[in-house]
């Protein structure tokens, strides 16, 4: 952890993201003052004595604020505009090689690609750490939306649905071997399409 300067009245201690939220810890005296941000907003803040207590009461307030959000969405119905302004929220948020999946994945004939070359693309060796990669994607993207997708008892994770058609690999979970395929969503792969500048060269 980074040094702290008691001589100064505050001093930067901590600083993350989680669920798409900013969160800024600072040592003020002899406490430990911090607040979570949405696009730049101050959504919650914290006081305590020590960095954990405050660190974890400001996760679970923006855990609550993503409930709040998730519950305040009545019809669960998404539009192309819900979609393009999530896929814009969290590109920054996004490791290069998820861009290069995503931006990949969106220039294939229906969306589908073969996990072998996905794995190439984000220079990765296995298709349980690709799924991890998208399931991150999707995690970040469902929260959002501030959207949960329906349970579906064939597809490992729920939440992935936000970002993949529940087609391919994400059905199998005996052998990854068969069915080597993973379809991204096409309302996912029309927001990357629509945003300048997120077009593949």
């Amino acid at each position: 952890m980074p040094a702290i300067d008691t001589n100064q009245p505050s001093s930067a201690f901590y600083h993350s993201e989680y669920r798409n939220c900013e969160i800024v810890i600072n040592y003020v005296g002899e406490q430990y003052s911090g607040e979570f941000r949405v696009h730049g907003k101050t959504m919650g803040s914290n006081t305590a004595e020590t960095f954990e207590a405050t660190l974890q009461s400001l996760r679970s307030s923006a855990d609550q604020y993503h409930y709040m959000r998730q519950q305040n969405r009545e019809d669960g119905v998404l539009s192309p505009a819900d979609y393009i302004s999530a896929v814009q929220a969290i590109w920054r948020l996004l490791k290069p090689s998820q861009r290069r999946l995503l931006l990949f994945h969106m220039s294939a004939a229906d969306y589908q690609c073969e996990v072998d070359q996905l794995l190439e693309v984000a220079e990765l060796h296995s298709t349980i750490q690709l799924l991890l990669s998208y399931a991150d994607i999707a995690r970040k993207l469902s929260d959002e939306l501030a959207y949960i997708p329906p349970t579906s008892p064939a597809v490992i994770d729920p939440i992935i649905c936000v970002l993949m058609t529940p087609t391919g690999v994400l059905t199998n979970r005996s052998d990854y071997d068969d069915m080597r395929t993973l379809q991204l969503r096409p309302e996912v792969a029309k927001a990357l399409e629509s945003i300048n500048g997120y077009r593949p060269t």
